[in-house]
């Protein structure tokens, strides 16, 4: 993702790196990113999120995730990107519920 201080996904804290990093967790990236995202740890699970291996791509529900801690954390450039990279997947229109709600609410006014 981008480094754009207007709204985008950037970096976060050293912590982030070290838990994205943590090679005794055996947990996958992208059921971290949902695990913080459920905890209200919305910077780290997008530092996950966006230094997470790109091989396999992010599953499916880890999209969401994302979606909701960028919208937590009012960084609506965030959303725009991970509605892009959905789009660029082929996962939009016909996407899950889930990812179409969490965009649906990421855009409507609070």
């Amino acid at each position: 993702m981008g480094h754009d201080h207007g709204g985008a996904i950037s970096s976060t804290s050293t912590s982030a790196a070290a838990f994205a990093g943590d090679a005794s967790s055996t947990e996958p990236w992208s059921e971290r990113v949902r695990s913080l995202t459920r905890l209200g740890r919305h910077r780290e699970a997008l530092a996950i999120f966006r230094h997470g291996d790109p091989s396999p791509p992010p599953h499916a529900l880890a999209l969401p995730a994302a979606v909701i801690s960028c919208a937590a954390l009012s960084l609506p450039g965030g959303v725009a990107q991970i509605h892009a990279l959905a789009a660029k997947r082929g996962l939009l229109p016909s996407a899950d519920a889930y990812l179409l709600s969490a965009l649906l609410s990421s855009y409507s006014p609070a």
